[in-house]
């Protein structure tokens, strides 16, 4: 089985931390919008595929293509190929594409499907790929801290939002649950 590596985007502040594999599992580069590893070796463009459901709405469409015109105008030898999947198929399209042979360079994750992913042998760490020192100047460690498992880093944060849990406290009450107190975990 083919693994891939996850990416992040950072949309605010445009940056492209990527380390892509190829079909056989080598990585080819690491880069960011202002240092790439000098020089690129290749003769002609080098194609990223980037699978996820960021666009399949069309203000992540917008969104998208001022990243994607701006990483490539910065970086002529790369063009960036969107793979869309609807969000409630992501994780499973993910499986199937590495487990066959063709994972996209870049997966769009939701923090959750981490150790989904590490778990099938899907994914590789990260810490050897970025320096602690980079890590702290582009991310809050919270944000990091989403992307890992067993205390290794296997994704990076593009986008942080907050989750809103809200309860019906009727309902509550009629579980035999105090909703002025309630669960502090998912257990």
């Amino acid at each position: 089985m083919k693994k891939f590596v996850l990416y992040g985007l950072i949309i605010g502040t445009l940056v492209f931390a990527a380390l892509s594999i190829n079909k056989i599992g080598k990585v080819r580069e690491i880069f960011t919008p202002t240092s790439l590893p000098v020089p690129i070796e290749k003769k002609g463009k080098i194609t990223l595929s980037f699978a996820g459901w960021f666009i399949m709405e069309e203000s992540g469409l917008r969104a998208w293509k001022k990243i994607k015109t701006s990483f490539e105008e910065k970086h002529p030898g790369i063009v960036i190929e969107y793979i869309g999947i609807p969000y409630d198929n992501t994780c499973e399209q993910l499986l199937i594409m590495a487990e066959n042979g063709y994972p996209p360079d870049i997966g769009y994750i939701a923090a959750q499907w981490t150790s989904q992913l590490v778990a099938r042998g899907t994914i590789e760490p990260l810490d050897d790929e970025f320096s602690a020192a980079y890590l702290d100047d582009h991310f809050q460690q919270a944000g990091l801290d989403t992307g890992r498992y067993k205390g290794k880093l296997y994704a990076i944060p593009w986008v942080l939002a907050p989750t809103v849990l809200f309860y019906n406290k009727l309902l509550m009450r009629e579980a035999g649950l105090d909703p002025n107190n309630p669960p502090q975990n998912r257990g």
